[in-house]
């Protein structure tokens, strides 16, 4: 029973380190079109997280928002405001999707490795049988 749920954790860790690894492709493709509508354009476009965003919701459910009418929390609200607006969106997708490729791979490393010594406590076990 144990052996299926270390399959299953280590399946799901290597799951999130290819969508962290496509999240951080994300980012350099946004990236590079930014520099192609640089190119051709000439002005940096600048995408942003609240970009994306705003262009998704109606104004009115950003506005009415804990984001922007903020009634506790008002340093977390300053670090996710700042996080959202400010930095480019190919540095979010880039170094997010770095962080968590670094934090699953290192997951799914010690899990194998637990799975390992799972292994030969079995077989020691059988062994001594």
């Amino acid at each position: 029973m144990k052996k299926n749920i270390l399959d299953i954790l280590v399946g799901f860790a290597n799951v999130l380190m290819v969508s962290s690894l496509f999240m951080a492709g994300c980012g350099i493709l946004v990236l590079l079109y930014e520099v192609g509508f640089w190119l051709y354009e000439g002005y940096w476009k600048g995408l942003t997280l609240f970009i994306i965003i705003y262009s998704s919701f109606k104004e009115e459910a950003l506005t009415n928002s804990w984001l922007y009418n903020p009634d506790s929390f008002f340093g977390l609200n300053k670090i996710l405001k700042w996080l959202i607006e400010k930095p480019p969106l190919w540095v979010d997708l880039l170094i997010y999707g770095l962080i968590f490729l670094y934090i699953f791979t290192n997951i799914s490393e010690r899990l194998k490795e637990k799975y390992e010594q799972e292994e030969l406590r079995r077989n020691d076990k059988r062994v001594k049988k």
